[in-house]
C-alpha cells in the first residue's frame, strides 16, 4: 500500500496511487496528513496503466518546445488514452510520465492503436522524461532548457541592438 506520495490524474479519472519512487516527491510535515488520508481512498478502477510500443520526443513549433509523442494498441476501442506526469516538488533527471487508459461504461474490446501528445512544457527532467506504461520504461532524452545566464545573455544582445 503505497503510504507517502498520490499523483493525481485531471479528466476521466479522478485520482491514482502511486506509490514514492524517488526522495524529491511531497515532502514535509505538513502534507504527511493529508497524504496519508488521500493514499486511504481506494484507488479508481476504470483507469490502468497500459502498454505503448513507441515513444519520441519532437520539437514544438516555438523554439526551445518539445512534444512527447506516444504510440500503442489499447484493448478497448473506447479507451480514453492520456499521458500523465507524475507531480515533483524539484525538477528530477528523468520526469516520469505515466501512459494511463481510462474506460467508461461498457467497454468495446476491439485492439484499436492510439496516439497521445503531451508538450513537456514544465514537466521537462534535467536530462530528459522517462514514459511509463504497463509494458516497461523508456527514457528518453529532451535538450536542456535556456538558463537565465542564456536569457540574459540574449536580452543583452537585443538590448544592444537597438538603435
Amino acid at each position: 500500500m503505497p503510504t507517502a506520495d498520490v499523483a493525481m490524474i485531471p479528466g476521466a479519472c479522478s485520482a491514482v496511487l502511486t506509490p514514492a519512487r524517488g526522495h524529491e516527491r511531497h515532502a514535509g510535515p505538513a502534507k504527511e496528513r493529508w497524504m496519508q488520508e488521500f493514499s486511504a481512498l481506494p484507488p479508481a478502477e476504470s483507469c490502468r496503466l497500459i502498454d505503448f510500443a513507441k515513444g519520441e520526443v519532437r520539437p514544438g513549433f516555438l523554439p526551445n518546445t518539445y512534444i512527447l509523442i506516444v504510440t500503442g494498441m489499447k484493448p478497448y476501442a473506447n479507451m480514453q488514452v492520456d499521458l500523465i506526469p507524475l507531480i515533483y516538488i524539484r525538477q528530477p533527471d528523468y520526469w516520469e510520465i505515466e501512459v494511463v487508459g481510462c474506460l467508461r461504461g461498457i467497454g468495446l474490446p476491439v485492439l484499436t492503436p492510439y496516439t497521445v501528445a503531451l508538450p513537456l512544457d514544465g514537466v521537462r527532467g534535467r536530462l530528459g522524461v522517462e514514459v511509463v506504461g504497463a509494458n516497461g520504461r523508456k527514457r528518453l532524452n529532451v535538450p536542456p532548457g535556456p538558463t537565465t545566464d542564456d536569457l540574459a545573455e540574449a536580452l543583452s544582445d537585443y538590448a544592444m541592438a537597438q538603435p
